[in-house]
């Protein structure tokens, strides 16, 4: 049985309605674009090339706006913290919800770390004399004092933010998120009208072993990834001020989407323009090199880049938060971690939720910076299960009849289902590349299985707690 401090813990778990129209523009286009246009803009130059790469955005922001539309019929349906897992739960059951929820928490958690070991990267490239001795080793890279504590000093920051409630982090988002916004056009202007269009070529760049298109695959797949986040909107549909729509915040979802896909691709052309994109890729930041080259009157302006870049990570590391942090109370509103991780403090925000967030993606930055890429990998094949999971659910929900939501995908099914083939395709390229690479298992997947085991483990213990009977008609 629950016990009379979680039924305590658990009197106080509604949240406030303050959320407004712009606020869900800016929660969701500021999820998507974070640091990847500055930190791994030239792995994806250098796998696809700059028109290989810009295909693989166009191709996957037709797909993340499909899966976008989706997500937001579900959010009309079931407009409640904890989303995904909450759309699962509701439709298949305890087992899939709790998986959805567990692998998503994950995913979140990891993306958690990459932006915290990116704002290190970032930090270095500011200050290129700073130096950072190593502590430990982790897959051959250091991991020094100096980042750790930017690291852990951004989650305490924004643990604190989030603790004040979305009335204060939703106006710290529409700052940065707007601000960037203006910064990003100036940036894409200058970039495209001072290069020199033949610095792109050539456009494609084809592996000299096995498939040759594998480049552009790997960079489509990877738009799991860097077009994901909008979910920072629907994770806060139950915040949205009187007044707002769930219609409106459906919309707000897929313009952000579309927007984050349209400044991919500008910006991959402005910098593949500034200076012939070959050389810049063996820059360590790219972006920022390509810009500081663009005009020999303007060589600051590769640090104005990398200021907005921190700019940039810092909302998006904001929405990971809230999304972390909501997962965790729809989780223990089930029971699936102690109730009182549900409860709001005096703000209205879901303080001990944030504080739990926080300590696990302090955790995952013990890795360092040559955990990266199993990371992301490893969040790509996250994401891309649960997307097949909420296509299902979706097209389940479609079938019942039961609802006539705010916002529907138009059209029939077909839609949904193009949608579920492209994220299939997605996830299997995500899962098979890493496999093909490695010798023997790769972390990724040794990662899965770890983070597997620990919530099949909190599964079973969490049965004593939660309603036999409720899980037996779910």
């Amino acid at each position: 049985m629950t016990s009379q401090a979680d039924m305590n813990a658990t009197a106080n778990m509604t949240f406030r309605r303050h959320v407004g129209r712009l606020g869900y523009f800016a929660l969701a286009f500021g999820g998507i674009v974070g640091s990847g246009w500055v930190v791994v803009l030239g792995e994806w130059l250098g796998a696809a090339g700059p028109g290989g790469a810009a295909l693989a955005f166009g191709a996957g922001g037709i797909t993340m706006a499909l899966v976008c539309a989706c997500y937001a019929e579900l959010t009309a349906r079931m407009p409640r913290a904890g989303a995904e897992f909450v759309y699962v739960r509701t439709s298949l059951g305890a087992i899939p919800g709790f998986l959805v929820g567990w692998f998503l928490l994950l995913n979140f958690v990891g993306l958690a770390a990459f932006e915290g070991i990116a704002l290190v990267w970032l930090f270095s490239a500011l200050f290129p004399s700073m130096h950072d001795a190593p502590i430990y080793y982790v897959l051959g890279e250091p991991v020094g004092a100096i980042g750790l504590t930017a690291s852990f000093g951004g989650l305490l920051l924004l643990g604190w933010l989030n603790a004040r409630g979305s009335g204060a982090t939703v106006t710290f988002q529409k700052i940065l998120t707007y601000g960037f916004i203006a910064f990003a056009v100036v940036l894409a202007v200058l970039g495209l009208s001072l290069g020199d269009f033949a610095n792109t070529r050539p456009l494609f760049q084809m592996s000299p072993n096995g498939f040759p298109w594998s480049g552009v695959f790997w960079v489509f797949s990877m738009c799991l990834l860097f077009l994901n986040g909008f979910q920072g909107a629907a994770q806060v549909a139950e915040e949205r001020a009187h007044g707002v729509s769930l219609s409106a915040v459906a919309w707000a979802m897929i313009a952000a989407v579309v927007a984050a896909s349209i400044f991919y691709v500008l910006i991959i052309f402005a910098v593949a323009s500034a200076a012939p994109w070959e050389e810049t890729v063996a820059a360590g930041l790219p972006t920022a090199h390509a810009f500081g080259v663009l005009s020999p009157s303007a060589p600051w302006l590769a640090q104005v880049v990398i200021v907005v870049a921190i700019v940039s990570l810092a909302k998006t590391w904001n929405v990971i938060v809230i999304i972390g942090a909501r997962l965790i109370v729809a989780l223990a509103r089930d029971h699936f971690f102690p109730s009182r991780l549900a409860a709001l403090n005096s703000h209205g925000a879901p303080s001990l939720a944030v504080g739990l967030f926080s300590i696990l993606a302090a955790l995952a930055v013990l890795l360092g910076p040559g955990a990266i890429v199993p990371i992301l990998n490893l969040c790509a094949m996250c994401l891309a299960a649960t997307f097949v999971l909420l296509l299902s659910v979706l097209l389940k929900e479609r079938a019942s009849g039961t609802s006539k939501p705010e916002f529907k995908v138009p059209g029939n099914s077909v839609p949904i289902l193009v949608a579920l083939i492209l994220v299939i395709a997605m996830g299997a390229v995500a899962a098979v590349l890493p496999l093909l690479k490695a010798d023997g298992l790769p972390t990724e997947w040794l990662l899965l299985a770890g983070w597997g085991m620990a919530g099949a483990i909190l599964f079973r213990a969490s049965r004593k707690v939660r309603n036999p009977d409720t899980e037996r008609s779910r």
